[in-house]
């Protein structure tokens, strides 16, 4: 068994949904896409009026207070084992 690391990214914004996922070798490098897709979904929904945010060390997420479906992402890491 082998492990591997995965980025997981979920958003809606303006009625359109999508998610992505990304793997990664080391944690370290998927610690680094994380930190990234984070930096870029904070500038990208800065224009909600109400944010909630919640950060973890590997969690993250933004949405709009009282309106969880609308605007929001969600990003995150996840060890995973293949063969």
């Amino acid at each position: 068994m082998e492990k591997v690391y995965a980025v997981k990214t979920e958003w809606s914004r303006d009625f359109e949904r999508g998610s992505t996922i990304r793997l990664f070798s080391t944690p370290e490098k998927a610690m680094a896409n994380f930190k990234e897709e984070v930096r870029t979904a904070k500038i990208d929904y800065e224009d909600l009026t109400c944010p909630v945010v919640e950060e973890e060390e590997k969690y993250f997420e933004i949405y709009q207070d009282g309106d969880w479906l609308e605007n929001n992402c969600r990003i995150g890491i996840y060890e995973m084992e293949i063969n």
